[in-house]
């Protein structure tokens, strides 16, 4: 039984959904520096906001991962995977420092890839997560 999860906290897609459970595994979308539309920071699009500011959007990409985790009754310490999409080699450091603040050791699986560009000229990252839930929690 697959269930598919569009958590309200996360802004409104509709070509894909955040997040699919598919027994115990949870596949997380990429998220990106969006916002939803009750989010003060709403622009009337859903264009990354802040594109100027690496530390911002990486914690607001993993805001929304956790957001999407959250929708699928999973936490950050069931992220067993991880694939980080960033358009610049230097945003490595941003990622590694804004990383810590939501993940501890041990530290899930990890692939880095540069892009020359994301979906959106103001999108700096995009973040993906694979999730296992322990079956006495869902």
């Amino acid at each position: 039984m697959k269930e598919y999860i569009n958590p309200p906290a996360l802004y409104k897609s509709s070509v894909y959904s955040h997040a699919v459970k598919a027994g115990n595994i949870i596949f997380v979308s990429g998220q990106c520096a969006n916002v939803s539309e009750d989010h003060p920071e709403w622009s009337g699009s859903h264009k990354p906001i802040r594109p100027g500011d690496p530390y911002f959007q990486a914690r607001l990409c993993y805001q929304n991962l956790k957001a999407a985790l959250e929708g699928a009754g999973a936490t950050m310490r069931d992220v067993v995977k991880i694939n980080t999409y960033s358009t610049h080699p230097d945003y490595r450091r941003v990622l590694i420092e804004v990383r810590k603040e939501f993940f501890e050791p041990p530290y899930p699986a990890s692939t880095g890839v540069v892009v020359s560009s994301l979906y959106d000229p103001g999108a700096l990252f995009e973040v993906e997560a694979i999730a296992v839930v322990d079956t006495e929690k869902g």
